[in-house]
This record gives structure tokens, sequence and C-alpha cells, in this order.
């Protein structure tokens, strides 16, 4: 355990130093963390490869080691393990263990307990254990909606709502019929009603009674008649005689009977002849 940056207290850096040996005797892989406060302008590969050099961490014929190197100003992370657990730690896999143990844990600017779930999960990765993916303290789960969320489903229902009210009202304004008249349709519907109505009545008692709709149309025919007869006897409107009847009612029978008298008198002109 090499705190180089004054990062954490010294009781947490005894007690990360007994677990880290605790776990090299078990599993016979040593795993060093190297902390330091920057790296002033060096790429952080070729400081971790320089670093692993030098140190030569692990069993020199298994190079089972890995070293975990912390920036703290840098605020970067990297694992550089050895040809002998890359196998078991790819590069994928050590990335996955940072993001998914250390970061979150050094976000809250609790350090031990990040580096101390990163070994945690470096030593159950090189022993083949399932690495225990537990949430980090002081973070529940999350069970509510994000507000942004819940922002925009709340305005698309005030649209829709909005929008079904005005269907319902142009609705309703065109069905109203002013005055209080019936229109067209209205009409239609009354006349197919009256229509179902005399074809489902029952037939009179005779076999050929008409029915009721067909009595009251033929009363109404009737009536129609004589309204039209007695407006064709009343006189015209503003009074006076209706004047004399036409010639050509008189002339009709005059003109027949010179027609016969011509024909007789020539019958009598051809029986003198003979």
């Amino acid at each position: 355990m090499n705190d180089y940056a004054g990062l954490l207290a010294p009781t947490e850096r005894e007690r990360l130093e007994s677990r880290l040996a605790e776990r090299e005797r078990a599993t016979g892989a040593q795993v060093v963390v190297a902390i330091f406060r920057s790296l002033e302008g060096e790429s952080l590969e070729d400081f971790s490869i320089r670093l692993a050099q030098q140190w030569r961490i692990g069993q020199k014929s298994l190079d089972n080691g890995v070293i975990l190197l912390v920036f703290v100003n840098d605020r970067k992370v990297r694992l550089e393990v050895g040809y002998g657990l890359e196998p078991v730690i790819p590069d994928i896999v050590a990335g996955a263990l940072i993001r998914d143990t250390l970061a979150p844990r050094f976000r809250e600017q609790r350090y031990a307990a990040g580096i101390e779930a990163a070994t945690d999960a470096i030593y159950a990765r090189i022993t083949g254990q399932p690495i225990a993916k537990t949430p980090p303290a002081g973070r529940g789960r999350a069970t509510g909606v994000d507000p942004a969320t819940a922002l925009l489903m709340l305005l698309i229902f005030g649209v829709l709502g909005v929008a079904m009210l005005s269907a319902m009202r142009n609705a309703s304004r065109r069905g109203y019929t002013a005055g209080g008249e019936a229109g067209p349709a209205a009409a239609a519907a009354s006349r197919a009603a009256a229509a179902a109505s005399a074809a489902a009545a029952p037939a009179g008692a005779g076999d050929g009674a008409p029915s009721a709709l067909g009595a009251a149309i033929v009363q109404s025919r009737r009536s129609r008649r004589r309204r039209g007869g007695r407006e064709r006897g009343r006189k015209p409107y503003g009074g006076g005689d209706p004047g004399p009847p036409r010639a050509a009612s008189a002339a009709g029978p005059a003109r027949a009977e010179r027609r016969r008298a011509a024909a007789g008198a020539r019958r009598l002109r051809r029986a003198e002849d003979a």
C-alpha cells in the first residue's frame, strides 16, 4: 500500500495493507496500490508501464501481479496487469472493475471504500469467484420517476386532454339545429320511422282493409282535393267579376252545325244532278 498523496488516513492504510497481504498469502497473486498526487503531464500508460517494470511485482516465474494506480488531481485510475493474469483480467474486464467498483465510491469521496471494493473484485476474478455487485453506501435504489420524464408525461397528457375537449365541443355544435327545427336528416329519419310503423302494423279485419297509414294518406289526398275545389270557386284576390266565359266553349257547337248544313246541301245537289 503506497499512498504518496496522503489520501487515506493511517488506520485505513493499515487495514488495506493487512487485507492485501492476507489475500496474497491465500492466492499467491500480488496486488499493489499506488496513489499519486498527479501525473505531472506524463502519459498515464507510459507512467504505469515504467512503474510495473521498476517494481516487478508478483512471482517472477508467473508474472501474476496487478498494480492499481490512482492519480488524485488528474482524476485518473488504471490497472496494470501482469502477463500471467491477462487471460483472467483483460483490458475490458479491468475497465469494468474500475467503473463498477471504484469510480462510484470515489465520486462520493469514499476513497478507502473504493480501493477496498476494487481489490476485492480483482481477487474474486483471480480465484474465479463471483463479484459481488452491491450498491455503494449512501445510495438507495432509484424507485421514483425522473423529474424530467414526469414533466414530459404530464405535458403530453395535458395536450391530449385539451384536444379531446375541443373535439367534443365541435361535435356538440354541429349537432345543434337553429330554431329547434329538424333538418333534412331528421325529416328522412321521421319518414323511415313512419314506413317501419306502417309495415309493422297488423292487417285489418277484411282482406282488403287498408292499414292506418294508408287511410291517413287517402284522407289527406281527399282533403287536398276539397281544398283545391274551394280555391277554384273563390273570386280572385282584390274582388270583382271574374269575367265572361271563354268564347271557345260556345263556338264549338255552332261550327259543328254549320258543317252538317253544308254536307246536307252537297248531298241535295248530287241528287238533283242525278
